[in-house]
């Protein structure tokens, strides 16, 4: 059905177009058609919009040379967002720009001594670093943590995201708060151990 759907996708149409991005960014992180994507690693994400006259929005995000399980999680975690956040309609949440670039770098992460070195790695051989990412969430460390931490930390730093989102104080006022790739892998373990402790599984990722 998935792949069904595909066929019917149009590209994304929001106020904030391509052009404000790299041709690296138009072409694999912002667009519903990554470049050279693999089918397998596409997901289908719905959610209600109202930035724009059509309320149901289709989009698809990339999980980028993600294994079966990392996928799952991922879309997990996707599914675990508010329904409703206010100013952004129903679950818009990971269209965002920075989260479809952690969600593109996740398994990049996982091999991340530093940005350059998993970058260039994990494209000189995909099949077999595919085939040693996380199989199961004990498989998530405090290695496995701090790794990933690093990694989108100076992903922040060279080539940040940034999406801005409108917070309305007590008192009435409007600030705007900006949220990085490292914002959303704290957001990822919080989630990761609330999955733990609800399926009563024994473990700790920060142990």
């Amino acid at each position: 059905m998935e792949n069904k759907e595909l066929l019917d996708l149009k590209e994304k149409v929001t106020n904030r177009g391509p052009k404000e991005y790299s041709t690296f960014v138009a072409k694999n992180i912002f667009t519903n058609f990554p470049l050279n994507s693999n089918i397998k690693n596409i997901y289908i994400y719905k959610y209600q919009s109202n930035s724009i006259e059509e309320k149901s929005v289709d989009t698809t995000i990339y999980f980028k040379y993600a294994n079966t399980f990392i996928r799952q999680s991922l879309i997990n975690f996707i599914k675990s967002f508010p329904t409703v956040e206010a100013g952004q309609g129903g679950k818009a949440r990971a269209a965002k720009i920075h989260y479809r670039q952690f969600f593109y770098y996740f398994s990049y992460s996982l091999y991340a001594f530093n940005f350059e070195t998993s970058t260039a790695n994990i494209t000189q051989n995909p099949k077999e670093k595919i085939n040693t990412l996380p199989e199961c969430v004990q498989d998530f460390t405090f290695i496995t943590f701090n790794r990933q931490y690093r990694f989108y930390k100076m992903l922040d730093k060279k080539f940040c995201l940034l999406s801005k989102q409108k917070i309305k104080k007590k008192n009435g006022e409007i600030h705007l708060k900006y949220d990085s790739t490292l914002d959303i892998l704290k957001e990822f373990y919080i989630f990761l151990c609330r999955h733990i402790t609800y399926n009563n599984i024994e473990h700790n990722p920060f142990a």
